[in-house]
C-alpha cells in the first residue's frame, strides 16, 4: 500500500482528486460494518488524537523549524507503534480505546516520545542537502525507521495505559 507514504510526502490532497483513490482510502464496506476494536473509524481517531497532540507539542526552535516535514514522519511512526502495541497489550474495547486516548497521561506519553522523534527527524538530515527534498525522498523514510525503536514509545505507552487502566 502506498497511501501512508504518500501522506509522508505531504501529497494528501492527491488523495482526494481520483474517485478510485478515494475509494480506496476511505472504503465504504469498512466504514459501514460493526464497531469493533479494529474499524476503520476507530483508526481515524486514533490518527486524529495523535496529531492534535503532536500540534501542541512545545519542542527546541531547531526542531520546530522542520516540523512541516518531520511531522508526517512522526506521526505515521507513531500511529504504526500504537496499532502494534494496541494489538499486543490492550485487551479492552473500542470504548475503553477511545477513553485511553482522551486521557492526559496518553497525551504525556505520546508527548514524551514525539520529542525524541521530532530530534531524530532533525538529526538525520545530511548538511548538504534541503530539508524539503530529503523527506521526499526513500532515503529519509529508511534513516527515520532505522533511528526510531520500540522500545522507548513502548515505555512510554505502557506508563500511560498503567497510570490509566482502572479508570478506563
Amino acid at each position: 500500500k502506498t497511501v501512508p507514504h504518500e501522506g509522508v510526502r505531504g501529497n494528501v490532497e492527491e488523495l482526494f482528486e481520483e474517485d478510485s483513490k478515494y475509494d480506496y482510502v476511505f472504503n465504504e464496506k469498512a466504514i459501514n460494518r460493526d464497531m469493533a476494536n479494529n474499524h476503520i473509524i476507530i483508526n481515524y481517531v486514533t490518527t486524529w488524537a495523535i496529531d492534535q497532540i503532536l500540534k501542541k507539542v512545545d519542542m527546541p526552535k531547531r526542531d520546530e523549524e522542520f516540523f512541516p516535514y518531520t511531522k508526517w514522519f512522526v506521526l505515521v511512526d507513531m500511529y504504526n507503534k500504537l496499532m502494534e502495541w494496541k494489538q499486543k497489550k490492550f485487551e479492552l474495547g473500542w470504548q475503553s480505546w477511545i477513553n485511553f486516548i482522551e486521557k492526559p497521561q496518553f497525551e504525556k506519553g505520546i508527548s514524551d516520545y514525539a520529542h525524541k522523534a521530532f530530534r531524530i527527524g532533525r538529526e538525520i538530515i545530511p548538511a548538504y542537502e534541503e530539508a524539503k527534498g530529503f523527506f521526499r525522498s526513500k532515503d529519509a523514510v529508511r534513516k527515520f525507521s532505522s533511528k526510531t525503536g520500540k522500545r522507548n514509545f513502548e515505555s512510554s505507552i505502557n506508563k500511560a495505559y498503567t497510570i490509566s487502566k482502572d479508570d478506563l
